[in-house]
């Protein structure tokens, strides 16, 4: 029985992306961006990145341009990674607060909801706080970019491929 491979091949990858063959080689030298590898008995395996791995690339590029600690990028991708298609929308953001990676809607409303406990914890006991690093990735952009770029490059079945 063969088996069906879903995602997106290395060159997909690279145009999807615009990132570098170099530069998806460094982030899974770095462990950031793990893809899953078929056939590697004797051959060249082939190399598929996720959907989640698509947007974690993308993330990536913008978290090291704001000098996010390369800890703090690994969890958040692997919490991209992780996440279900149907997590994963325009209208929300994922947020990072020190140890805590969270969803919360576009406009916050859901913010005081899924924040951490231990925030709400001190807060209600009037405890100082001192000090949160708050971590904001809109993910409306990012998945834009993929988006706009897939229809750029006229990728024909890129919303099939996404949804498996």
């Amino acid at each position: 029985m063969i088996q069906q491979i879903t995602g997106f091949t290395r060159q997909e990858t690279i145009q999807l992306t615009n990132c570098t063959s170099s530069r998806i080689a460094y982030l899974e030298k770095m462990e950031l961006i793990i893809p899953t590898r078929y056939g590697a008995i004797g051959g060249k395996p082939t190399v598929i990145f996720s959907y989640g791995q698509l947007l974690g690339i993308q993330a990536i590029r913008e978290l090291r341009l704001e000098d996010v600690p390369l800890p703090t990028v690994k969890r958040l991708i692997t919490f991209l990674e992780n996440a279900s298609y149907a997590d994963i929308s325009k209208d929300k953001l994922l947020i990072a607060m020190n140890d805590d990676i969270f969803w919360t809607q576009k406009d916050w409303s859901d913010f005081a909801n899924n924040m951490p406990k231990s925030l709400k914890k001190a807060s209600k006991e009037n405890k100082n706080i001192s000090w949160y690093i708050l971590i904001v990735i809109p993910m409306g952009d990012i998945i834009d970019e993929i988006f706009n770029t897939a229809k750029k490059i006229n990728f024909q079945d890129f919303q099939q491929r996404i949804t498996c």
